[in-house]
């Protein structure tokens, strides 16, 4: 039978190893969202809590929204997202949040 102290010590291990999972976790969401070709996407801010992101934020369209969430989706060990990123509209923000080769094809670059 386990005493109480090393029950107690394999809990503290246990919850260590769950804290180092969603920091490494944590760290590759903030990697892929700052990574995205999307000025707006570049801008959210995520939490990990027990493999599951939290990402917040505001995008100009529901497309980004649903980029910023496929995006994290696709991380290994992510268990799912929660989506709270805000979709505030305009022309000006649309514009402002054009990728990076919708500028260059633009450029005709």
């Amino acid at each position: 039978m386990m005493s109480v102290s090393s029950s107690s010590q394999a809990g503290e291990t246990c919850h260590a190893s769950l804290r180092a999972r969603d920091d490494s976790l944590r760290t590759g969401a903030r990697e892929v969202l700052h990574s995205s070709p999307y000025a707006a996407i570049r801008r959210l801010h995520c939490e990990v809590t027990e493999a599951v992101v939290f990402v917040y934020g505001v995008v100009p369209s529901y497309f980004l929204k649903q980029v910023a969430q496929t995006l994290l989706k696709q991380l290994e060990g992510i268990l799912n997202v929660s989506n709270m990123v805000e979709v505030r509209g305009g022309q000006a923000a649309a514009n402002e949040d054009r990728s990076v080769g919708d500028v260059e094809r633009a450029k005709g670059t």
